[in-house]
């Protein structure tokens, strides 16, 4: 109670910068950025070639 309104979005990426790069640096997930959101669970360990293979090939699929 009684804080400042969060700041927007691309306020907010510039203002944590510094956390962020320490994160990285420090290897701490618990700082970082991680852009996965509710369907990390379905992420696969995958390459990246097969990743965009395997992408291409479903949309074929799916537009016939």
């Amino acid at each position: 109670k009684g804080a400042p309104a969060a700041a927007p979005y691309p306020l907010q990426r510039g203002l944590t910068r510094p956390m962020r790069e320490e994160a990285t640096r420090a290897g701490d997930a618990e700082r970082m950025q991680m852009w996965c959101g509710q369907g990390a669970r379905l992420a696969r360990g995958e390459a990246a070639g097969e990743y965009a293979q395997r992408m291409w090939d479903e949309a074929r699929e799916l537009l016939g």
